[in-house]
């Protein structure tokens, strides 16, 4: 099983996705905020982190760049409902791919699935 990191401060959205992901066959860890994450990051590896961009305290534009420092190789998927005010900087940081929320669940599986296959090549 693959584990994948789920930051999302809004509750309903967090088990929304953890529920789509589980019935993935993905193992899911969840955190509602940056803060509480970094110490995950500290002592586990994952397939893959999907974050929210508006946390409560630390951004998750921060939270990315920090986890890119932590695991270089980690795919990064960045989540918001405005995501487009973050477009050009996740472009430039690097993150793997990034959704609007609602996210599209198909939309976001073809995406974890391209991913995984990159990484297997």
């Amino acid at each position: 099983m693959k584990p994948v990191l789920v930051v999302e401060d809004e509750e309903t959205c967090r088990e929304w996705l953890e529920s789509k992901l589980i019935s993935h066959g993905f193992d899911v860890k969840t955190t509602e905020t940056a803060e509480s994450t970094l110490p995950l990051l500290e002592q586990e590896k994952f397939s893959i982190l999907m974050t929210d961009m508006q946390l409560p305290q630390m951004h998750g534009l921060e939270l990315i760049k920090i986890a890119k420092k932590k695991q270089p190789q980690l795919p990064i998927i960045a989540m918001s409902s405005i995501i487009e005010r973050y477009s050009v900087e996740l472009d430039y940081i690097g993150v793997d791919a990034y959704f609007e929320k609602p996210v599209d669940i198909e939309r976001l599986f073809a995406q974890i699935e391209q991913i995984f296959s990159r990484s297997c090549e």
